[in-house]
């Protein structure tokens, strides 16, 4: 892999990986990493020596749990969890200042984590198929917040609950 230090984009989805190899830090230009439908239970430690990464997509492996250290890929612009089994943010979530896009689709959330209220720059937030739906007092503390994605749930009133969020958030896109 050494050879590939000008690569910028990585697709490794599908390839029902456990871990990865430690040759992947010799890539500093690497910008995009998919990893969706592997077999990653964790995030291996090579991943957080990649500080140039903007895209990380996890999406369909059986991560429950993601380390503190996630604020060293503080370039993230865009990272997508749909389908992992997390049921926790760390607090180094905090430090991802740069995120502008957050999927968290599907994941064993039971509630909106107060630690991404954090991120000044969150735009579009995915929180489909989870066990909750984020009051629209929270959502409110979002400032750069555009788009926000969530399950009807029991509602069977969609007007009523499209009103509450926009009386709380003028000008964002609600995708029910």
């Amino acid at each position: 892999m050494f050879r590939l230090t000008a690569l910028r984009r990585l697709n490794l989805a599908g390839n029902h990986l456990t871990g990865l190899p430690q040759a992947l830090a010799e890539l500093p230009q690497l910008s995009v990493l998919e990893l969706q439908h592997n077999r990653l239970s964790q995030l291996p430690d090579v991943l957080l020596a990649l500080s140039g990464l903007t895209v990380l997509t996890l999406d369909f492996n059986p991560l429950s749990v993601l380390p503190d250290d996630i604020h060293r890929l503080s370039g993230l612009t865009s990272l997508s969890l749909h389908g992992t089994q997390l049921n926790a943010l760390p607090p180094g979530t905090a430090a991802l200042h740069a995120l502008t896009h957050l999927d968290l689709r599907r994941t064993g959330l039971t509630h909106l984590p107060a630690v991404l209220e954090a991120l000044p720059r969150l735009e579009v937030l995915r929180l489909q198929n989870n066990r909750f739906r984020p009051p629209p007092a929270q959502i409110a503390r979002f400032p750069a917040l555009k788009v926000l994605e969530v399950s009807r749930g029991k509602y069977s009133d969609n007007h009523t609950l499209r009103q509450r969020y926009r009386d709380a958030c003028p000008g964002l896109t609600l995708n029910l």
